[in-house]
């Protein structure tokens, strides 16, 4: 039996599939093109067009008639991408950017969900990031027989500039209503007896419970040295902090078997899980386990830093006791448990959660 001491909050999940769309190589037949000197005197709505107007949009295949189209600069060069979103029973978005080399577009990132009655993909505004980057708010809506959701994504692009991902995700069911302020780059979820207010800052999202950093797309760990040392399955699936619990399993493949732990739906793998969170709140935690030749010692050589035991506790058996460590390593918050307080102890299980600074 694992032992994890993590509590954490699950609702049930109403998004039946989800897959991501790979990236189709530019035409070099756009009817559309424009000129270096002109890439920064377009206005929206020529951008707009011409994006309208090219091959790669002439040859999308959209599942659905219902459409809007807004312009959105991710990248903050002045050189907008199209966001295309689509409702219906396949809802959904795609974006296409421009490449400023051969002058034409081509899609760069698409979500496509289905649902047997409807949704909808929902466009609600835009604040900006660092450097003018543009982040659109938009929920994914889907209705179901008793219910609904409704879920918050502030779509951004990655750190190393490669991709479009969700930068932090918030729950709107339970008829919380949306009202965004680009004027104080803010947006405040609300209702009768709920409110809570949060300002983009410094690629972060603040309030009043703290400072959450944007998900960054890249590897939740790039230090050679730890994922040696780690050596878990897990770090091949690809899965990072902002996929959604089916994007994760779609990663990681078949699980071994699902169930419930501590009240949540889990996926388990051999020597890792991670579990359903709320309304389609992308997983807080992966939990890693089955380590080969592990130490506190090792482990605080590969970080460089010391591990302090906070606290132990005992299950049945008066010698079966668990010593529980944390630490913080390159924007990763590790909660560890540990055979013994010494030096040698083994490594047992690992938790990885994005770190988030309070105020």
């Amino acid at each position: 039996m694992k032992k994890i001491s993590i509590p954490f909050l699950f609702l049930s999940f109403l998004l039946i599939a989800c897959q991501d769309q790979q990236v189709n190589e530019p035409s070099s037949a756009d009817s559309s093109k424009v000129t270096q000197e002109e890439d920064l005197s377009l206005s929206t709505e020529e951008w707009q067009q011409l994006a309208l107007d090219s091959t790669w949009y002439r040859n999308s295949n959209i599942p659905s008639e219902d459409t809007y189209y807004k312009m959105v600069d991710f990248e903050g060069d002045q050189v907008p991408e199209i966001f295309i979103g689509y409702s219906g029973t396949n809802y959904g978005y795609i974006i296409g950017k421009f490449n400023k080399d051969n002058k034409s577009w081509s899609l760069w990132a698409a979500q496509q969900y289905e649902t047997p009655i409807h949704g909808e993909v929902r466009f609600k505004d835009i604040l900006k990031n660092n450097n003018d980057q543009e982040l659109p708010l938009i929920t994914i809506f889907s209705a179901g027989a008793s219910n609904y959701t409704e879920v918050l994504h502030l779509l951004k692009v990655s750190d190393d500039g490669d991709k479009i991902i969700s930068g932090q995700t918030y729950s709107l069911s339970m008829n919380r209503n949306l009202i965004v302020d680009t004027s104080t780059n803010s947006f405040t979820i609300q209702e009768e007896n709920y409110l809570e207010h949060y300002e983009l800052q410094d690629n972060a999202i603040i309030s009043e419970y703290g400072t959450v950093k944007l998900n960054s797309g890249l590897p939740i760990i790039q230090n050679e040295k730890l994922l040696a040392l780690l050596n878990n399955s897990f770090f091949k699936t690809g899965i990072i902090f902002g996929d959604s619990y089916s994007t994760a399993k779609i990663k990681a493949g078949t699980p071994v078997n699902e169930d419930y732990y501590e009240g949540g739906f889990c996926s388990f793998y051999d020597d890792y899980f991670f579990c359903l969170a709320e309304d389609e709140i992308p997983p807080s935690h992966f939990y890693l386990s089955k380590f080969k030749n592990v130490t506190r010692e090792n482990l605080e050589k590969a970080i460089n830093q010391t591990i302090q035991i906070l606290s132990y506790e005992r299950y049945g058996d008066p010698d079966d006791i668990v010593y529980f460590g944390e630490f913080e390593f390159e924007d990763v918050y590790y909660y560890a448990e540990f055979s013994n307080d010494q030096n040698n102890a083994a490594l047992l299980n690992l938790s990885l959660s994005l770190v988030a600074s309070t105020n």
